[in-house]
C-alpha cells in the first residue's frame, strides 16, 4: 500500500494505491470533512488504507509512504506526543495489530507520486485530470485468458467472484499476462492461436534429440532399446504366471483333489457301493460297469 495525505486552502484530502500481489492497483482518493495539519491527513491515509486491505481479508501488508515522522511514530522509533496525534496512532496500532504480517517502508516523494497525485486531487490541490479517450483491445470469447484479462485491464467491471479470485494469481505487464509461481516466477500465458503456432515450431522433442546423434550413438541405444525390451517381454510372462497362479488358488479352495487309479471310474458296487440310480446308469453307461456283474 502507498499512502499521502494533502492539505491547502482548498481543503484536505488523502490518496492511497492498493497493489495486490498479483500486481493488480486500487487506486482511492477520499476528501476530508474537516480541516488538519498535513500529518494528521498522512494518519487518516494509513488508517483508511488498512481498514480497506482488512475488509478485503488481506493478512500481510507492506506499507509505503514519505513521511518520516509517521513511519517512525508507528515503528515507535520516535514516541508520539502529540495530542492531536495520539489518537489517530492508537487507531493505527489497533489495526496493526489485526494483520498476520506488516511492515513499513520510507520512500523519497518522487517514488509516490501515484499516492500524492490521488491526495493533492482530493484536497483539491490539484485540478481533477479529465479522461482520455482510449481504446481497450478485448480478447476473443475463446479464449481462456479472456475474462482474467479484461478484469486485470479494468474493463471487466462487475466480474463475479470467481475471475476476481483467480486474477489474483496473475499479473499484467504491457499487454501480456503472465502467471505468478510459488517462487515467483512468472510464466507467460499463451492464447490458443500462440499455442498451436508453438507446438508446430518446437516439433517433436524425440525426433530433434534422434537428430543431434551420431551413428554409433544411435546403434547403442537402439540396442539398449532392444534388451530393455526383452527385460520387460520376460517380466510380463513372470506377472501372468503369478496372475494365473493368484487366480487358481482362488478358485481351489472350493475344491478337495482326490486322485484316481486306473479302473477307479466304474460304478460296480464295490468302489463306490451305493450309487444313485446305478440301474440307469449301467442302461446308458454300460462301459462303466464290469463285465462279470
Amino acid at each position: 500500500m502507498f499512502f499521502d495525505g494533502s492539505v491547502c486552502e482548498d481543503g484536505c484530502g488523502i490518496g492511497m494505491l492498493l497493489v495486490s500481489p498479483r500486481g493488480a492497483t486500487y487506486s482511492f482518493s477520499i476528501r476530508l470533512s474537516t480541516p488538519c495539519t498535513n500529518n494528521v491527513a498522512e494518519y487518516e491515509a494509513i488508517c483508511k488504507g488498512m481498514e480497506l486491505l482488512l475488509d478485503a481479508g488481506a493478512e500481510a501488508v507492506e506499507i509505503f509512504g514519505d513521511s518520516k515522522l509517521v513511519i517512525s511514530q508507528l515503528t515507535e522509533e520516535y514516541k508520539c506526543e502529540s495530542e492531536s496525534l495520539f489518537p489517530l496512532w492508537m487507531q493505527c496500532r489497533e489495526l496493526m495489530a489485526q494483520f498476520k504480517y506488516i511492515n513499513f517502508h520510507w520512500i523519497p516523494r518522487t517514488q509516490n507520486t501515484e499516492a500524492n497525485d490521488l491526495a493533492q486531487t482530493a484536497s483539491g490541490y490539484k485540478d481533477v485530470v479529465e479522461e482520455a479517450d482510449f481504446q481497450v483491445q478485448l480478447m476473443e470469447p475463446d479464449d481462456w485468458r479472456a475474462d482474467i484479462f479484461n478484469y486485470l485491464k479494468g474493463s471487466g467491471s462487475g466480474a463475479p467472484k470467481r475471475i476476481r479470485y483467480r486474477a489474483m494469481k496473475y499479473v499484467l505487464i504491457g499487454d501480456d499476462m503472465f502467471y505468478r509461481t510459488l517462487e515467483g516466477l512468472l510464466l507467460k500465458c499463451l492464447g490458443p492461436a500462440e499455442s498451436n503456432r508453438l507446438l508446430h515450431e518446437a516439433g517433436s522433442r524425440r525426433v530433434t534429440f534422434q537428430n543431434d546423434l551420431t551413428t554409433e550413438e544411435y546403434a547403442a541405444l537402439m540396442s539398449d532399446s532392444i534388451e530393455d525390451a526383452t527385460e520387460l517381454r520376460l517380466w510380463s510372462l513372470e506377472k501372468i504366471k503369478e496372475n494365473k497362479a493368484k487366480v487358481a488358488r482362488a478358485y481351489n479352495k472350493k475344491l478337495k483333489p482326490k486322485e484316481f487309479q486306473v479302473g477307479d471310474l466304474r460304478l460296480d458296487g464295490r468302489k463306490f457301493p451305493v450309487a444313485v440310480n446305478g440301474q440307469h446308469l449301467k442302461k446308458y453307461f454300460p462301459s462303466m460297469w464290469d463285465d462279470e456283474q
